[in-house]
């Protein structure tokens, strides 16, 4: 018994640990604020929602929808009145910077990408590479090819 109390015990520390931004619940389509809905649904009118989400950072509530567009898979961030504060959306390799294409070669000699994602924040663009066949699992980097956090 005394394991199992243990194991409940760091559970819920570990869970008590997390940042204020794993604050996260799923949303139906009716629980979106309209704002963000129409936000959504003008600048990708072909797109398809999946799943609705809702995060609360610093006591204020973010809305994420994540979306199918043809191949593309894309994430969105929205505050409550619709503006828009990251997008995440897949990429193909070919449509990587070459810049990027490069120094993924250079970085992790061997490894293929599995999965490539363009990051808008702001006016901040990064591009997350998922590598396969590397110790390395992702690389971020801006346009020019350079290393950045994320």
């Amino acid at each position: 018994m005394r394991p199992a109390i243990l194991f409940v015990t760091a559970a819920l520390a570990a869970t008590l640990a997390l940042p204020a931004s794993a604050k996260e619940r799923k949303l139906t389509r009716a629980q979106v604020p309209p704002a963000v809905l129409t936000a959504f649904e003008k600048a990708y009118p072909k797109a398809n929602a999946l799943h609705f989400l809702q995060e609360e950072k610093d006591g204020k509530p973010y809305y994420e929808i994540e979306s199918r567009d043809g191949t593309v898979a894309r994430d969105l961030l929205y505050a409550a009145d619709g503006a828009v504060l990251e997008v995440e959306e897949t990429v193909s390799e070919a449509d990587l910077p070459a810049a990027v294409r490069e120094a993924v070669k250079k970085s992790a000699k061997g490894a293929t990408i599995k999965r490539a994602e363009k990051v808008t924040r702001g006016g901040t663009v990064r591009f997350e590479v998922d590598l396969r066949g590397s110790s390395t699992k992702e690389l971020v980097f801006d346009a020019d090819g350079n290393a950045v956090g994320k």
